[in-house]
C-alpha cells in the first residue's frame, strides 16, 4: 500500500508540474479550455495464454472498456487529461481445461486512473489553425486496481500511448475515436507467467464537451 501511495502521488505531481511548466513557458493561450468526456469500446487482453501466444480462438480475449475523462488544453496544441476507466477482460486460462483440453475462459476486471499528455498534431507548425478535425497523439501513466487478485498484488502500474481523432460536431461538442496500447504488470490477470508484462490494446469511440470554447479553433 505504501508503494501505491508513492506512485499515486508521483502521478499527481507530474500533472501539476506539466501545468506549471506550460504556464511558465507561455504555452497557455486564450484558446485554453476545460472539457469532459465519456467513451467506450473494445479491448483485447494479451496475457499468458491469449491467442497471440497460443492456439486459442482469436475472439476469446475480447472485452470492453468504459471511461470518463476530464481534460485541460493549455493551447491549441498542448494539453493534459485525467481518465478513470472500468475495464472488463476475458482470456483463455491454460491452468483451467475443458473436457476437450481447450482452455476455459477466466475474467479480469480492473479500474484504472491515468494521466495523459496530449499533442494536437494538426495545430503544430504552420498548418491551418482552424479545422473541424483534430489529430492527437498522447502518452501517459497511471495505476490499475485489481480487486479480484487473490495471489498477486491488487495494484499494477499502467503505461499507455495512442492516437485520437476528434470531429467537431458543434462549437462545444466533439466526436472522438481513439486507439491505444496499455502496458501493465504481469500480475494484471493474477497470473505470473513467462513474460515481464501484460498488455491490452483498446479501441474506443465517445464524445467530449468543451466547457469554455467560445470560438472555432
Amino acid at each position: 500500500m505504501q508503494s501505491f501511495r508513492k506512485f499515486f502521488l508521483a502521478i499527481l505531481w507530474l500533472g501539476f508540474t506539466v501545468s506549471l511548466q506550460a504556464q511558465h513557458n507561455g504555452l497557455v493561450s486564450n484558446n485554453a479550455d476545460w472539457y469532459v468526456g465519456v467513451n467506450g469500446g473494445a479491448n483485447y487482453l494479451l496475457a499468458e495464454s491469449s491467442s497471440i501466444y497460443t492456439k486459442a480462438q482469436p475472439l476469446d480475449a475480447v472485452g470492453y472498456s468504459v471511461r470518463f475523462e476530464v481534460g485541460y488544453n493549455f493551447s491549441q496544441a498542448l494539453g493534459v487529461r485525467g481518465m478513470i476507466s472500468e475495464n472488463v477482460h476475458r482470456w483463455p486460462d491454460d491452468r483451467r481445461l475443458n473436457s476437450d483440453r481447450t482452455f476455459k475462459l477466466s475474467g479480469v476486471t480492473s479500474q484504472t486512473f491515468t494521466i495523459d499528455a496530449t499533442v494536437n498534431l494538426l495545430k503544430l507548425g504552420q498548418l491551418p489553425k482552424q479545422t473541424l478535425v483534430d489529430f492527437i497523439a498522447f502518452g501517459g501513466l497511471g495505476v490499475a486496481y485489481l480487486g479480484q487478485n487473490k495471489i498477486n498484488s491488487q495494484f499494477s502500474p499502467v503505461f499507455r500511448v495512442g492516437l485520437q481523432g476528434n470531429y467537431k460536431l458543434t462549437l462545444v461538442l466533439d466526436l472522438n475515436l481513439m486507439g491505444e496500447m496499455n502496458i501493465v504488470g504481469d500480475n494484471y490477470n493474477d497470473y505470473i507467467g513467462g513474460k515481464s508484462f501484460d498488455a491490452f490494446p483498446t479501441l474506443c469511440v465517445g464524445v467530449s464537451y468543451h466547457l469554455n470554447r467560445k470560438k472555432w479553433i
